[in-house]
């Protein structure tokens, strides 16, 4: 289930969910792709429920989850999908 929506500035649609991770359609290849929770990955995402997806005014895109707290995907490393996570 779809829990947040969002649209960046690059015209990407960000779709954060419940228990599925964050999928992201790429604006240019019309391909998705996607991003889970890995406990062998310190640089994963924190958490597969999404509650809220943001982003700020240099591109990055600020992800809040139900239990991993927050976690922050700089437009630098967007491409190798290196998460930086804040505990609450």
């Amino acid at each position: 289930r779809i829990q947040s929506v969002l649209e960046d500035n690059d015209k990407n649609l960000w779709l954060g969910t419940d228990g599925g991770g964050l999928s992201v359609l790429d604006n240019e290849s019309k391909t998705f792709l996607y991003y889970q929770y890995d406990q062998e990955n310190k640089f994963s995402i924190s958490d597969n429920r999404i509650q809220s997806l943001l982003e700020d005014t240099n591109g990055n895109i600020w992800i809040g989850t139900v239990e991993g707290g927050r976690c922050l995907l700089t437009k630098e490393l967007r491409d190798k999908g290196r998460f930086h996570t804040q505990s609450r």
